[in-house]
């Protein structure tokens, strides 16, 4: 015979991630809510919004949509202890807010109690996890800018250009007289030598 939870519908939702209007995730740390914008969407977090990778809000959307139910615990209708976590979503066409709480994991399952629902399911250890990211995940990061590389083609090698000369490498630096020398000094310009030449008279043997 088949399983009991193999009779019944295990699919939670039945609208697709595009009608997702709203998703919020409420925990004891990194809580957050997104909001969709016509083909975008808000992070706010901490009373504070933020960019937001739509690709990745799209993800989270489309995880919440397709949720299943890895089983039906019948006859059980609170969680067997405290919600870690409560996700809060509701669709573009529909102003009534959902809620599923989600309880500890138990088993390699976590047990969850949706509004509506009489009973209370479990949920698989991936499928939380996807409904559960972090909101530093849920932000817009831009590309950094590319690096040029300036290598040089095959079979050409670059050679440095000279290297720079500080100002202070040109100029002489004047030597300091220490002051325990003591004694008056002086600093005496020579001028250079004018070297003369004597040309010979006009008319005058030179000798050839």
């Amino acid at each position: 015979f088949p399983e009991p939870r193999n009779l019944f519908q295990r699919s939670l939702f039945d609208f697709p991630a595009s009608e997702v209007g709203s998703i919020g995730v409420e925990r004891a740390e990194d809580s957050f809510e997104l909001s969709r914008r016509e083909d975008s969407w808000v992070l706010t977090r901490e009373g504070s919004t933020a960019d937001t990778d739509d690709g990745v809000a799209e993800a989270l959307a489309g995880a919440l949509a397709g949720l299943q139910a890895e089983d039906i615990l019948f006859g059980v209708t609170d969680l067997p202890g405290d919600a870690i976590a409560v996700v809060r979503f509701a669709t573009l066409e529909d102003e009534d807010e959902y809620m599923l709480e989600i309880g500890a994991e138990e088993d390699g399952a976590h047990p969850a109690r949706l509004t509506g629902l009489e009973t209370v399911v479990t949920l698989g250890t991936l499928d939380v996890q996807d409904l559960l990211p972090a909101s530093d995940g849920l932000l817009y990061r831009r590309e950094a800018a590319p690096v040029h590389d300036h290598a040089a083609p095959d079979g050409v090698q670059l050679t440095p250009g000279p290297a720079e000369t500080a100002p202070e490498d040109v100029l002489p630096t004047p030597e300091l007289v220490p002051e325990d020398l003591g004694g008056d000094y002086q600093i005496e310009f020579v001028e250079p030598e004018e070297e003369v030449i004597e040309l010979p008279a006009p008319g005058a043997d030179n000798g050839s």
